[in-house]
């Protein structure tokens, strides 16, 4: 499954921020989740934080020794 997903940007002298997800068929909750999370550090300037790195690292398939 792939996903193309816009997000526009938070300041106007900056260019929006373009995202292509791919997911296998049954797993769109992860592209869903990720582009939720895009819009939220992207278009809204929230801050990031350990467990919302992590939590991205795990919807994109690392295991947690490696995130």
């Amino acid at each position: 499954m792939r996903c193309d997903v816009v997000i526009p940007a938070a300041n106007p002298n900056t260019p929006d921020m373009r995202n292509l997800f791919y997911t296998r068929p049954g797993e769109e909750w992860r592209m869903d989740r990720l582009g939720e999370i895009h819009h939220a550090l992207h278009q809204y300037n929230e801050p990031t934080s350990r467990n919302l790195e992590t939590e991205i690292g795990r919807l994109l398939g690392y295991q947690d020794r490696d995130i």
